[in-house]
């Protein structure tokens, strides 16, 4: 009797006879035309004059992560809690520039909301870092992988309906 394998392919099991179909493809692509779109159209949106390609870089490597690691459950855990650490250690040696990144991006969304409103709110001052372009690079790459990971695994636990919400920006 010939025994039947399972893998997992998106939402979906595939049951196969002996080779893999699909294992891990699925997933990983999802994570990628989520992400990569997502932050897309954020960026594009806010910052059509920075390089997309930090942003590019951040989501291939965590999603190349979570493909190489997607079968292995303690493995995916440990990967995601050293890229989580690693995010973390960058945002805080590199924090006045992040910190600038991420005061000019709330900048930018002020200047949208006061513009369509009529209203006039003070910005965030981001004088005390002289390369806002750089901060504003670092900051995307961070959030980028944040947002990867986080959406890597709640594609990896097959939570469908918590994906779909990430679809709504784009």
């Amino acid at each position: 009797m010939e025994q039947i394998k399972q893998y997992q392919s998106g939402f979906h099991i595939i049951r196969d006879h002996g080779r893999l179909v699909g294992r891990k493809v699925t997933p990983f692509l999802l994570n990628l035309v989520t992400v990569g779109s997502m932050m897309y159209c954020v960026q594009s949106a806010f910052y059509p004059d920075v390089t997309y390609v930090p942003m590019v870089s951040a989501v291939l490597l965590v999603s190349l992560l979570l493909f190489v690691l997607a079968d292995k459950d303690r493995w995916l855990l440990m990967g995601l809690g050293g890229c989580l650490v690693a995010a973390v250690l960058v945002a805080g040696v590199l924090y006045p520039a992040w910190k600038a990144g991420g005061l000019d991006f709330l900048n930018r969304i002020l200047v949208r909301y006061n513009y369509v409103t009529g209203l006039a709110y003070d910005y965030f001052d981001t004088s005390f870092y002289d390369n806002i372009p750089m901060g504003v690079i670092l900051f995307f790459a961070w959030l980028c992988a944040c947002i990867t990971l986080y959406l890597g695994l709640m594609i990896h636990r097959q939570h469908p309906v918590l994906l779909l919400f990430c679809w709504l920006p784009v």
